[in-house]
């Protein structure tokens, strides 16, 4: 009884390191990404802008990379589909290495009566030595019935935890990408 005690209690602290990793992980993330957003603010990164089309797939866009001394840093790959579908995937980079993703998707939909909505989906995905850590989700819908902007929407609709399975394709665009 006393060495599955003692086993529970190890188990538990393991977890509890573990997450609190995880935050370290997540802290060091998010100051990479501040500096690298302040320095593209200030313009202090060569930017390299890369037309894109694929008429098959009705995909129209640019891919934006900003370097730091020769050092990718963030690649902004912003395209629509048909004309309507925006999508816009920013990808972070420190170390040579990918260690955030922000997807924003604009889809619109119309209904069985021509009803319009947009359909808004922010995706977020932390990684750590290639590793998803935590993969984020938002979404909702934009319509007649809306009282809120979308910017409204963006900043008090919450996050929620999703499956990391489909971040290893996230990491295989990237790789595409750069």
């Amino acid at each position: 009884m006393n060495r599955i005690v003692l086993l529970l209690l190890i188990m538990s602290l393991i977890v509890v390191a573990n997450a609190q990793n995880v935050e370290d992980q997540i802290k060091e993330i998010r100051k990479h990404f501040s500096e690298i957003e302040t320095a593209i603010t200030k313009n202090l990164y060569e930017v390299k802008i890369k037309e894109v089309s694929d008429e098959e797939e009705g995909i129209t866009g640019t891919i934006s990379s900003y370097y730091e001394d020769g050092n990718l840093r963030k690649v902004i790959n912003d395209y629509e589909i048909y004309s309507e579908n925006h999508q816009v995937i920013n990808y972070y980079v420190w170390g040579g290495k990918l260690f955030f993703v922000y997807h924003i998707s604009d889809a619109p939909y119309y209904g069985p009566n021509m009803e319009y909505e947009l359909h808004h989906t922010e995706y977020r995905y932390y990684f750590y030595n290639e590793e998803a850590i935590r993969c984020l989700e938002k979404y909702f819908v934009i319509n007649d019935q809306t009282k809120k902007s979308k910017e409204e929407l963006t900043n008090t609709t919450p996050n929620n935890e999703k499956n990391c399975n489909e971040a290893k394709y996230v990491l295989q665009d990237f790789n595409e990408l750069k």
